[in-house]
């Protein structure tokens, strides 16, 4: 993934690409929210494998943009491209392996082997996953972009017929590769999987993605006066077409109902699915690009907004943090697999707020020391403090910040779900654990309680044997003890480390129909006892004082 251009070479009709860099990002976040928070159902096919590929196309648009009208040495050129992506990247293998769940620092000699390819961002060429995504996942990418950094200036001499003409012979041997690249899995599955993913990160075979995005930089320069200046209802249409195309892509090679039927009418499960990672995209992003360079549309105006851009600005940042962001949501989350949906949103509040910190004190102090023509240590120093005071005093990095904060207010303050937090002493990883003793063999580990404008809940969780034809029951009670109702409960058995079990009780009750109600009581009680009385040698629990 390439990051943007400096803010001093990027042109303001290039903000909605910035803000379309985001969305981009985020699709890539969400691809991997399958993997991080184990969700086998939440299906979103080779979503991150392609929105890499709009970035490597972005990648050609952006450098021929940037360097064809302002032409440089090469040595300027890999200078720049170093500054902007290095610093940044091994930052990023530095909180990895500080990051619980993430690879540590190297043990043997194949840690120190795997950490160089990193290092040196080699590791997308050795088509061995465990290598390749072993220390920040996504830096895969970054190899592959440094493989179209050292091409870059070859292709500038050429003309854009010739660069046409070498996107498509690219594009042929891609297909021809995938096409004969399904003998190696030999109808296994597994290795079908293992296949596609070394093959889509083999930088040779991302390169027709990028050479997609000079061809639309070329088409772009060229464009007829009725595209530099549509009105804005056509320009919408534009975009909105462009979209389209690349959702009907996606959806035709290997994603969504269409791609399985393709490959079972073709019999290449590696060709046909690799489509969706290269050749069969690459081209549809090229027009989306062409499109919202000129940003001329509605959906172009939101994109460019400030907030907009200044996500877009961030989003390498956040390409890049995103893993080991998600990977400390998980560690704070536990087992709580019910309820994914919170840290999934803690994930990215975290991932934005630490996107802005990481663009304001790594990113753009290095590139600036990095770029400071001064050969002076104390001139780069300030060149690099001054940048970072900069970007700190701006309104979008006090938002980007303010979302990461209540990212960890949320951590901090707010437990789960009712259930979740039920896990969470069930399995004693909760400082409120209770621990109250019911019978002999029964002990409640925990319950909490919510009461909301019109519905009252309770879950409770609970642990141990209960004797044959007794079961848990929570009842609320008047103040001299009679019964007022007793609260339908659904239950659930929740197996803990090793065998142990608890079950875990969650009720609602509208609060009208606790009229009259004072106490909220748990007890153990026959099956068949209307009265809900506790059985012999079993303690009442009182769970909550219901407010009058």
């Amino acid at each position: 993934m390439l990051p943007h251009p400096s803010p001093t070479s990027r042109p303001s009709q290039l903000d909605a690409l910035t803000g379309l860099r985001f969305l981009a990002a985020a699709a890539v976040f969400i691809s991997h929210v399958r993997v991080w928070f184990r969700l086998p159902d939440f299906n979103t096919g080779p979503l991150g494998s392609a929105s890499v590929g709009f970035f490597f196309a972005l990648s050609g648009f952006i450098l021929s943009h940037v360097y064809r009208a302002n032409p440089t040495s090469k040595a300027t050129f890999y200078k720049a491209r170093f500054a902007r992506i290095w610093p940044l990247h091994v930052a990023c293998i530095a909180i990895v392996m500080m990051t619980p769940g993430l690879a540590g620092p190297p043990r043997d000699a194949a840690g120190w082997g795997q950490l160089a390819c990193h290092v040196t961002l080699t590791q997308a060429w050795t088509l061995d996953m465990s290598w390749a995504l072993h220390w920040n996942g996504p830096a895969w990418s970054l190899s592959v972009e440094a493989f179209f950094y050292l091409l870059f200036p070859l292709t500038v001499a050429l003309r854009a017929r010739q660069i046409l003409a070498l996107y498509a012979l690219t594009t042929i041997a891609t297909l021809v590769a995938y096409a004969n690249s399904d003998a190696i899995a030999n109808g296994d599955p597994k290795a079908v999987d293992t296949w596609v993913t070394a093959l889509s990160t083999l930088p040779p075979l991302r390169l027709q993605e990028f050479l997609a995005g000079l061809c639309a930089h070329a088409a772009w320069v060229r464009r007829p006066d009725l595209l530099r200046n549509p009105s804005v209802a056509t320009g919408t249409l534009l975009e909105i077409a462009s979209i389209a195309l690349v959702v009907i892509c996606f959806l035709a090679w290997g994603s969504g109902q269409w791609g399985p039927a393709w490959m079972a009418t073709w019999n290449r499960p590696i060709a046909v699915e690799c489509l969706s990672r290269g050749p069969g995209l690459s081209w549809a992003f090229a027009a989306l690009i062409f499109v919202f360079a000129s940003a001329q549309g509605w959906i172009s105006r939101v994109l460019s907004h400030p907030s907009m851009v200044y996500l877009g600005e961030i989003s390498f940042a956040f390409y890049l943090v995103h893993a080991a962001v998600m990977s400390m949501a998980v560690a704070w989350a536990g087992d709580f697999l019910s309820a994914w949906e919170r840290p999934c949103l803690v994930a990215i509040l975290w991932s934005i707020g630490a996107s802005a910190l990481l663009f304001a004190l790594i990113e753009t102090p290095a590139r600036k020391a990095i770029m400071h023509k001064s050969h002076q240590a104390p001139g780069r120093w300030r060149s690099a403090l001054s940048s970072a005071a900069h970007e700190l005093r701006r309104a979008p990095a006090l938002m980007a910040s303010g979302i990461g904060a209540v990212g960890c207010a949320i951590t901090t303050f707010a437990p789960l779900t009712a259930v979740d937090y039920c896990i969470a002493v069930t399995k004693g990883t909760d400082p409120r654990l209770v621990h109250r003793p019911i019978t002999a063999q029964c002990v409640l580990l925990g319950a909490t309680t919510r009461i909301l404008p019109d519905i009252f809940e309770c879950t409770v969780a609970t642990t141990g044997d209960v004797p044959e034809g007794t079961g848990f029951h929570l009842v609320a009670l008047s103040e001299d003890g009679s019964l007022v109702r007793h609260l339908d409960c659904d239950q659930r058995r929740l197996v803990t480390d090793g065998s142990a079990e608890s079950i875990v009780l969650n009720a609602k009750s509208p609060l009208p129909q606790l009229a009259g109600a004072s106490i909220l009581e748990l007890r153990l009680s026959r099956t068949d006892d209307p009265s809900y009385s506790p059985v012999a040698n079993s303690e009442k629990v009182e769970i909550l004082r219901l407010p009058r």
